[in-house]
């Protein structure tokens, strides 16, 4: 998944608000699968002493109660839809938006690329109706191209390559293996937690069988336990994500290796080209993966 952290370029109000809106359903769907399998953990802890005083039964009790609930309401919100639809409006309209700045197809005459790319916006807007009905009215009022990019395309050849290079190519590859180091990172310490669980709740068992006067063993919360971790890491799917990102960040270092070989208009903007595309089909694998 591509996401900007660059302040330094401005981008037309209908990628600000998809950016916004995907970032937005992003963090409520997550913490909603978060909540989810924290209370079921929380149930299986409380049911544990439930015999023990009528109090902990009920607190057990609306805890199982809250999941279905949250699961409904996951279900009808559809944040995860939101977060999907917004990020790939937000990084379609960043690839428009770079093409634009660079005088690369389809946007490269002088005179007709502004009318083009106006169009296209028009277009992609139109055919996203249904996701931008959720859009914040905030930066409805921003401008769709602003002046930053104009002048951006009106600088000479060697300056929008520099621009290019290190606010599009370097921004990426840097963002992409960061992304990288972390997933990676979060997916061992996941793994040693689901782990300690297991290993865990399989004490817990064989003392139960050693020692059977012995009924408070909290192997059922720590089986659920381990169960949510896997769940949290299939959400996140840091291993998978780790991978990707590691690929997608050598890729993009070999197509930067490229650029020095764009000497005129014509080859940087076939190079633009070919490594939006590259940008693009990284994109749209996540996306398919997200889907799956």
């Amino acid at each position: 998944m591509v996401k900007n952290n660059s302040t330094s370029i401005e981008y037309p109000a209908l990628y600000i608000s998809a950016d916004l809106k995907s970032s937005e359903a992003q963090k409520y769907y997550l913490r909603g699968i978060y909540s989810l399998l924290l209370l079921l953990v929380s149930s299986a802890l409380a049911s544990l002493f439930a015999g023990l005083n009528q109090g902990v039964a009920i607190v057990s009790l609306v805890m199982i109660s809250l999941t279905p609930i949250i699961s409904l309401f996951l279900a009808w919100k559809r944040y995860d839809k939101l977060w999907y639809a917004g990020r790939s409006l937000a990084e379609s309209i960043k690839t428009m938006s770079w093409r634009y700045m660079m005088r690369s197809q389809p946007y490269h005459d002088n005179n007709s690329g502004r009318a083009s790319f106006i169009s296209d916006l028009r277009k992609i807007f139109a055919e996203s109706k249904n996701f931008c009905q959720h859009l914040s009215e905030t930066t409805a009022s921003e401008e769709q191209i602003p002046g930053q990019m104009d002048n951006i395309r009106q600088l000479d050849f060697e300056n929008r390559k520099q621009i290019y290079r290190e606010n599009r190519i370097d921004e990426q590859r840097n963002w992409y293996a960061k992304k990288s180091a972390y997933n990676k990172r979060m997916s061992s310490r996941w793994f040693w937690a689901m782990l300690a669980f297991q290993i865990l709740a399989i004490s817990c068992a064989a003392i139960r069988i050693a020692q059977p006067s012995w009924v408070y063993l909290p192997t059922d919360v720590l089986a659920a336990a381990a169960a949510a971790v896997i769940g949290w890491v299939q959400a996140k799917r840091f291993q998978e994500l780790g991978t990707s990102y590691t690929l997608a960040a050598l890729e993009i270092g070999m197509v930067r290796m490229a650029l020095e070989d764009a000497k005129d208009e014509e080859q940087f903007s076939e190079f633009v080209g070919d490594a939006e595309n590259a940008f693009s089909r990284e994109h749209t694998q996540w996306l398919a993966r997200r889907d799956i």
